[in-house]
């Protein structure tokens, strides 16, 4: 029998409010929510204005602030959620955080399928597919489905070759990526 450890941080967010949470540690995680925007709007400003890429090596479609604003938010998300850490439950944080996440990404792609697609339908498209998979993606690992959702791509597939390599949905989906 397997040992089963939901580790979803719904569930850990859940609990600390079970176990009696302190609305003052609401507070403070919220807190350090919004001034982890904060800063990272006005260095992300600040960087951008003062480093300003030649047309001649420009990597994508728009302004990179649009890719360093979600970036830095994290980077000092982060930061706080390290001190936070050692004194209370951070379990908003990690849903916050873990938000963040997709946001890169599809800013990310936005940025840079912007330069390599030409506009129209397919890079439309194209962004969408990202961002639903992202928030799929942010969806299943804040329910803490994800790691049951791995697994059973995992177990779809087939082997080919003289050496049976497995070829799974899962292996798939990477390439695909």
């Amino acid at each position: 029998m397997a040992l089963s450890i939901d580790v979803s941080p719904l569930r850990e967010f859940a609990q600390s409010f079970a176990t009696g949470a302190n609305p003052a540690g609401l507070l403070l995680q919220a807190g350090v929510a919004a001034t982890a925007l904060v800063l990272g709007w006005y260095a992300a400003r600040a960087i951008c204005a003062r480093f300003r890429p030649s047309p001649r090596w420009k990597f994508g479609d728009g302004d990179f602030e649009r890719v360093a604003y979600p970036v830095l938010v994290w980077i000092f998300m982060a930061a706080g959620k390290l001190i936070l850490e050692r004194h209370q439950s951070v379990a908003l944080l990690e849903i916050l955080h873990t938000l963040l996440v997709a946001w890169i990404v599809i800013r990310l792609a936005v940025y840079v399928l912007g330069h390599a697609l030409p506009k129209g339908g397919f890079l439309r498209a194209s962004i969408r597919t990202v961002a639903w998979i992202a928030w799929i993606g942010v969806a299943l690992h804040i329910t803490g489905l994800l790691p049951g959702v791995v697994g059973g791509l995992e177990d779809i597939g087939l082997s080919v070759g003289k050496d049976n390599q497995r070829i799974t949905v899962w292996l798939v989906m990477q390439a695909l990526a």
